[in-house]
C-alpha cells in the first residue's frame, strides 16, 4: 500500500513540474497577449494588430523608448527614438499632437509600459503599448537615424 501511495505522489509531483515549466522559447516568439486591455490611460495591443495598423496607416507614430545604443543595434523601421529616461522632458517637443495615435515599444515591454503611462499622464489620448522588440516577428533594421 505504501508503494502505491509513493508512486501516486511521485506521478503528481512530476506532472506538476511538467505542467508549470512550459516552453519558454515558444512564449518569446509569440505576440504579446492582452491581459488587461486598458492600463491607466493607455492600451495594451497585440503585435500582430499593431503591425496590421502600421501597414495601413502611416500617421501612427511608432516610438522606441530604449537607449540610443539599443536602437542602433536593432529597431522597427520608421520608429522614432525617445529614450524612457528623457521622454517626460522631450515628449511635448517631439510629439506635438496629443491626439495622435502613438505606439510605444522597448526591449521586453517593461519600459514601454512605463513610457505609455507617462505619455498618458502628460495628456496624450491615443497611446498603445505594443510590448518588446524581442517578440516582434516582423521586419527590423540596424543603425541609427
Amino acid at each position: 500500500m505504501r508503494n502505491v501511495i509513493a508512486i501516486i505522489v511521485i506521478i503528481a509531483v512530476v506532472f506538476s513540474l511538467v505542467a508549470c515549466s512550459g516552453n519558454k522559447n515558444a512564449a518569446a516568439s509569440q505576440p504579446i497577449e492582452i491581459q488587461n486591455p486598458t492600463q491607466g490611460g493607455y492600451t495594451e495591443m497585440k503585435q500582430d494588430e499593431a503591425k496590421r495598423n502600421l501597414d495601413q496607416n502611416d500617421s501612427i507614430i511608432l516610438v522606441d523608448v530604449r537607449t540610443p545604443q539599443e536602437y542602433a543595434e536593432v529597431h522597427i523601421p520608421g520608429s522614432k527614438l525617445i529614450p524612457l529616461d528623457t521622454i517626460k522632458k522631450d515628449a511635448e517637443k517631439l510629439l506635438s499632437d496629443k491626439d495622435a495615435t502613438i505606439y510605444v515599444y522597448c526591449r521586453s515591454g517593461n519600459r514601454s509600459s512605463q513610457a505609455a503611462r507617462i505619455l498618458a499622464d502628460l495628456g496624450y489620448s491615443k497611446v498603445y503599448n505594443i510590448g518588446g522588440i524581442t517578440t516582434w516577428p516582423y521586419e527590423t533594421e540596424k543603425g541609427s537615424k
